[in-house]
């Protein structure tokens, strides 16, 4: 009798004009042949003073685009005085240089439509540019002025920091974003330079001649590549840089020493209790570097299990069948030193343990009885080189990926390795990495929610409550 009653329900299913309509897309995607590329060559050349230029031509459009990015990043500030390169970089942008007020730099870039931006990551600090190929001559007059003697107008300092300080006391306000950066710091520890924040204390910390020192210190051209796409050729775009190269020869100091991450097992339960009518959860713990030989068998891994809310395995059960959540993703990172892999999402306060032991249910179920199948990795592997695709859909994009690949030491094409590397999987790999680097059992846990409306929370271990970070 269960027998027919299951076999009633899948004909009604499959009978269905949304069963149907699912089952014709995946024919229509499973018939597409995976997407197939070749990495296209971009030359380099370094000038004297070791300015690394990657380029790669635009033959369509009459533009200058450039990215220049410099070895420095958020990781190596000075831990008293973290914030400094969000508070350098946009004073660098607002503040003028040797030759123009702030006022005269908008106005020059405005009249021209030229733009500049500054910014900076962890690991990295990045100018860029971009114009109409006839202003390149007035744009990289201003682009190099800030980069070598911004003028770091007080006025626009103040202003930056004022901002800055005003963004310390509202990052408290979205559970999302709490979430986000307490998880990373419950895994990494407060101190990491790979988590930290700055503060009021630091923030306030900062002086310009503080600026001016890191800029002396980090910002020479043996720390910098720069990613050059134009209609000029080559040479043109070499001897339109090489008056700017002109003194720039300083050798710079070592950046600061970062200590490795110590990957450690710690299965931990914390809430942050907040009056909301739903938890925010990042469960997890650390993923890989970006040179681990398993690293494409676990990206495909990752794919079909979490990779996306609609199809993988944790979508289907957690949103589709149970409809716990709206959305859930799982994300497995390789970074230069170990990454995180941690599954993200919300759900109203009644449902926060059902969700979080249905999760972890889901990965138990793939590790044990249910392994992803060959449909499945062939899916999430046309899914991926897909998306890879783009990648390489514009000439600057081109030029810019190379720079940064070889900002992080892969080898020249790497795309091309990538490519077979993501073709070669096997289900057999996949199941293997996954039981290898994924642990449920050993998850840390962050809930940001209602800890007095959790029902079955201490089902769950020990709960510990975390502090808010300070100001």
């Amino acid at each position: 009798m269960k027998k027919l009653l299951y076999v009633i329900i899948i004909s009604i299913l499959w009978g269905s004009p949304f069963a149907r309509a699912l089952d014709e897309t995946v024919a229509r995607l499973e018939q597409k042949p995976v997407p197939s590329f070749e990495a296209p060559d971009v030359p380099t050349y370094t000038f004297p003073n070791g300015l690394q230029l990657f380029y790669y031509p635009n033959r369509e459009l009459p533009v200058f685009e450039a990215q220049l990015l410099i070895n420095v990043g958020a990781i190596h500030e000075d831990p008293q005085k973290l914030g400094l390169l969000t508070l350098l970089t946009s004073s660098i942008r607002i503040g003028g240089t040797s030759s123009y007020t702030p006022n005269q730099v908008d106005e020059e870039l405005e009249k021209i439509a030229s733009d500049i931006d500054v910014g900076a990551s962890r690991e990295s600090t990045v100018f860029k540019m971009s114009c109409l190929t006839k202003d390149v001559d007035q744009t990289l007059k201003i682009f190099f002025e800030m980069l070598k003697t911004p003028r770091l107008d007080a006025e626009r300092v103040e202003l930056v920091r004022t901002q800055m300080l005003d963004a310390i006391t509202h990052r408290n306000e979205e559970p999302e974003s709490i979430t986000d950066r307490e998880f990373a710091q419950m895994l990494y520890g407060d101190k990491s330079e790979w988590v930290r924040i700055y503060n009021e204390t630091t923030a306030k910390n900062i002086s310009v001649d503080d600026m001016k020192a890191f800029i002396a210190n980090y910002f020479t051209p043996g720390n910098m590549r720069i990613a050059v796409s134009s209609q000029l050729t080559m040479e043109e775009v070499i001897e339109k840089l090489k008056p700017f190269m002109e003194g720039f020869n300083a050798a710079g100091k070592t950046k600061p020493f970062v200590a490795p991450v110590q990957k450690t097992w710690g299965k931990k339960l914390e809430i942050i209790d907040l009056p909301v009518n739903q938890s925010n959860i990042m469960m997890g713990h650390f993923g890989e570097k970006r040179f681990n030989p398993d690293k494409y068998a676990l990206i495909l891994g990752n794919y079909v299990l979490g990779g996306s809310t609609f199809g993988s395995r944790l979508g289907s059960r957690i949103r589709t069948t149970l409809g716990l959540a709206y959305s859930i993703y799982s994300q497995f990172e390789f970074d230069t030193d170990y990454g995180t892999f941690a599954i993200s999402t919300s759900t109203k306060t009644g449902s926060t343990t059902q969700l979080i032991e249905e999760s972890k249910a889901t990965i138990h179920d793939i590790l044990e009885k249910n392994p992803i199948t060959d449909a499945e990795i062939n899916f999430a592997r046309q899914s991926i080189l897909n998306q890879l695709v783009f990648q390489l859909d514009d000439p600057y994009k081109i030029a810019v990926t190379d720079m940064q690949y070889d900002f992080y030491a892969y080898p020249k094409k790497y795309l091309n390795i990538y490519q077979k590397g993501i073709l070669g999987v096997t289900s057999d790999d996949v199941a293997r990495v996954l039981k290898q680097y994924v642990r449920p059992d050993d998850f840390e846990i962050l809930i940001v929610g209602n800890k007095k409306e959790i029902v079955g929370l201490d089902k769950l271990g020990e709960v510990v409550s975390r502090p808010l970070d300070d100001q």
